[in-house]
């Protein structure tokens, strides 16, 4: 227990600027190697023929952006970070969370026009053979469909574990229990005994895991948008992206799980609670980082990813210039095109088609399903 004991007295006083480390570093790390993971033929989210990748202009176009990410980084890290850390205002350390999202993207829009003019003024589609390419899924095989359900079997299990043990000591909570508790262990929220109040971590358990478990198999039946100059060895890169994706995203929420049930067993009185801080943020926090780093060795849409390459496989075609789609080179918006989900521009993923209906519906989902899970639980109470 001293472990936990120093552990918490750790996190209790810098909880916040903790935190704000963790997320500047992420946000910071994940922009500086994203134009190395993206794929060749679209770069700060211009698209371009493959024949322009050795272009000085592009590497300038990158070293300006390193540079952009440094102005804007190193100042928000040294005023946002450090100097309210050494005069204890930790709160605004916060800020930077926000002013790091906003300065980094700053700097990617800066590079996307900077190189979306140079394609423009060099001409860079004049007289060549544009073309659009695409590969739906197919049906999985056994062995896919084999691993993919123990991938899953995780989040079931310990979602499944929490609810067994949340019946098993229901009859013998007080009355009245606590039900919140401060960075210092100590409780500062109590509520009265009912199935709403002692269930309401585990019910928000089942539903993230219900969820998670939807994106997972949304992202197996998404449209490959395969690029037409190697359309065999991009396709054959997806679609083992897209597998290796949703199951590190299943055994991710399975970590999410954990947490959730750590807090549970706390609230309930099986752990002492000044040992949740660290089992509640510790899993998450390495998970997080594990699954960014994976991600970011597949590249996008598995564009890093070892495939045999067929040999003669060019064929000499370029995807079609689709630029007017993606607003500030990062939202796609496209009424005409079916897809829900599409390959991001820039970044490792997917996003969504805001020129799709379903997508303002599930936007509409993930607001209002946690709103209707508080109300059920409240009707329990």
């Amino acid at each position: 227990m001293n472990f936990f004991l120093q552990a918490r007295r750790l996190i209790e006083m810098d909880i916040l600027l903790l935190t704000s480390l963790f997320i500047f570093f992420l946000i910071s790390g994940l922009y500086w190697f994203l134009p190395y993971i993206t794929p060749k033929s679209v770069q700060f989210g211009v698209r371009m023929p493959r024949s322009r990748e050795a272009d000085p202009a592009i590497h300038a176009v990158r070293r300006r952006f390193h540079m952009l990410l440094l102005a804007v980084s190193v100042p928000t890290f040294v005023l946002l970070i450090i100097l309210p850390a050494v005069l204890k205002l930790y709160w605004i350390t916060m800020l930077s969370m926000a002013a790091d999202m906003v300065l980094t993207y700053l700097a990617y829009f800066s590079s996307f026009r900077k190189l979306r003019a140079l394609k423009e003024s060099g001409e860079w589609y004049r007289d060549v053979r544009e073309s659009i390419g695409a590969a739906y899924p197919e049906e999985a095989g056994e062995g896919s469909k084999v691993l993919t359900i123990l991938t899953m079997v995780p989040a079931i299990a310990i979602v499944a574990l929490t609810f067994y043990i949340g019946i098993g000591v229901y009859p013998n909570l007080p009355s009245v229990f606590a039900t919140h508790f401060g960075a210092n262990g100590q409780p500062n929220g109590y509520s009265a005994k009912s199935i709403g109040t002692v269930f309401m971590v585990p019910f928000i358990q089942a539903g993230i895991t219900a969820m998670m478990f939807l994106i997972g198999y949304a992202i197996s039946r998404t449209r490959q948008e395969i690029d037409v100059s190697r359309p065999i060895t991009t396709a054959d890169q997806q679609e083992r992206f897209k597998v290796y994706v949703r199951d590190s995203l299943f055994l991710f929420t399975a970590l999410i799980d954990l947490t959730m049930m750590m807090t549970s067993l706390a609230v309930w009185g099986i752990l002492p609670p000044d040992s949740v801080l660290v089992l509640t943020l510790l899993p998450v926090l390495v998970g997080a980082i594990v699954l960014s780093a994976v991600l970011m060795s597949f590249g996008q849409m598995g564009s890093r990813l070892d495939v045999p390459e067929l040999k003669g496989e060019n064929t000499g075609k370029v995807n079609r210039n689709d630029d007017r789609y993606w607003k500030g080179g990062a939202l796609y918006y496209n009424p005409k095109d079916p897809a829900i989900l599409v390959g991001k521009r820039f970044g490792v993923g997917w996003t969504f088609n805001f020129g799709h209906r379903v997508t303002w519906a599930v936007f509409a989902a993930i607001i209002l399903v946690p709103v209707l899970i508080a109300l059920f639980s409240t009707h329990l109470i």
